[in-house]
């Protein structure tokens, strides 16, 4: 360091000092947050019995939001909302549903206000297939699904599940590959091992809402 840090530095409080001295060595984790300005709120809601709430809320309640938050207290107001402006069924990306948690996820970190707004009326939504499996729970369900029987299904955990070990914590990833036939075979499968699992006492309720809740109320889990 150089002898003006150094001089600087002795002038500062210890633990100011003691950070900078931690940053300049190349320790980057835990960093401070940045004071955030911005309002940032994920829309969450079911496609169909939704749309015409989602279309009022973008076009005609946002930009209210949007100028009131300006105006009065100098913030940038942003709406998220994932299934605004395409229709149900439109995509079979299987990342969708990672995507959404994690757009809710930095909602959550940046917004110095509100940061969910959950639509819901009678539908429950849409069940995916999860993108990531920990290896742990993988081994549940296989383990279940033989013990049922259901030697196809678990087949096919294993054919369209590929462990991705570049992590630090290595996961089973979902490949695109699934046809809609098979994707519904192996849901449907899944989530019987998975109630099954739970009541053996091999996977938590919470591990479990991986494989039978839907993705709007995986949602609100994160959320809330």
């Amino acid at each position: 360091m150089s002898l003006a840090l150094q001089t600087e530095a002795s002038t500062m409080p210890a633990e100011i000092s003691s950070e900078m001295h931690r940053l300049m060595a190349g320790f980057l984790t835990d960093l401070p947050e940045k004071n955030s300005k911005i309002v940032r709120v994920f829309v969450s809601s079911t496609f169909s019995d939704m749309h015409v709430e989602r279309n009022v809320l973008m076009q005609q309640v946002y930009p209210k939001l949007k100028q009131f938050c300006r105006d009065r207290y100098g913030l940038a107001f942003q709406l998220v909302d994932m299934r605004w402006g395409i229709q149900e069924g439109s995509t079979t990306d299987q990342t969708a549903a990672e995507i959404c948690y994690s757009e809710l996820a930095l909602c959550q970190r940046i917004s110095v206000g509100p940061y969910f707004l959950g639509i819901l009326s009678h539908r429950y939504g849409t069940r995916q297939l999860p993108f990531r499996v920990q290896q742990s729970d993988m081994s549940s369900i296989e383990k279940v699904m033989r013990a049922q029987g259901n030697h196809v299904a678990a087949d096919l955990l294993r054919k369209f599940y590929r462990l991705d070990e570049n992590q630090l914590q290595p996961v089973f990833i979902l490949q695109s590959a699934v046809s809609a036939e098979e994707e519904q075979q192996l849901l449907e499968a899944a989530r019987s091992a998975a109630d099954a699992a739970v009541k053996a006492g091999e996977l938590t309720e919470a591990r479990a809402l991986e494989f039978t809740a839907s993705v709007t109320h995986l949602e609100f889990v994160h959320g809330i």
